[in-house]
């Protein structure tokens, strides 16, 4: 992510701060993280269900930030382009392209609502 005079860099392994020289008014930092974020997610999914709190994380950001990226390995894997309908979660005019999009579940688990189960 870019700013005005600095880039910030955040992954699983910690952040950086970086600042252009000509507009250093903060400090370059660096803050190594764990590399594992799972310990943390599981704590505050646990905390979250014993004060019935929302998660850290919002769970409907998140779902829209991974539903971009898996669309775009879809359209590398295909070579094509894609039109999205948020709505129903699904592409159009493409099936090839949609069935990527779900999952297959082993019987007899399904998923009871919903984005439906790819065939």
């Amino acid at each position: 992510m870019e700013g005005n005079g600095r880039t910030i860099i955040l992954n699983d392994e910690g952040w950086e701060i970086i600042t252009e020289r000509k507009r250093a008014n903060v400090d370059s930092q660096k803050k190594r993280g764990s590399g594992d974020p799972r310990p943390s997610h599981v704590r505050n999914f646990l905390d979250c269900v014993k004060t019935r709190k929302a998660p850290v994380l919002n769970l409907e950001i998140g779902h829209h930030v991974s539903t971009v990226a898996h669309l775009g390995n879809i359209a590398y894997r295909t070579g094509r382009k894609m039109v999205w309908d948020s709505e129903k979660e699904q592409v159009v005019d493409d099936p090839v392209a949609d069935k990527l999009v779900g999952t297959a579940y082993r019987e007899p688990w399904k998923l009871p609502y919903g984005r439906r189960s790819a065939v």
